[in-house]
């Protein structure tokens, strides 16, 4: 009976979720992934990459913008979380605060 009942409110709630607008519109918008772990590239190389796959996807006929991000919208996995400190304000605890962060590239193709 419990687990007929999770399964309700489960479905409940995702189908509410779906109803909910998320305040962007998804429509003519591409998300692609690439991955360069496997080719252990240093840095200056995966800025490289970036650049170069920035210039080529901007230059496509019906590309409006393109830009690149460290993680998804809207997923919460994986995300990283980074440190900081305000100034002037007292530590709270022994750890640090900190917040999730997503780092894109700045659109310059306008």
């Amino acid at each position: 009976m419990v687990v007929l009942i999770a399964a309700a409110l489960f479905l409940q709630s995702f189908r509410s979720a779906r109803q909910t607008d998320p305040r962007f519109g998804p429509e003519g918008v591409l998300l692609a992934a690439y991955d360069l772990s496997g080719r252990n590239p240093n840095e200056a190389a995966e800025r490289q990459f970036a650049a170069r796959l920035l210039d080529r996807l901007r230059s496509l006929p019906d590309v409006e913008a393109a830009a690149i991000a460290t993680n998804v919208p809207l997923d919460l996995h994986g995300i990283p979380r980074r440190s900081f400190t305000v100034q002037k304000a007292r530590a709270h605890g022994a750890g640090q605060d900190r917040a999730i962060s997503n780092t894109v590239t700045p659109d310059t193709s306008r």
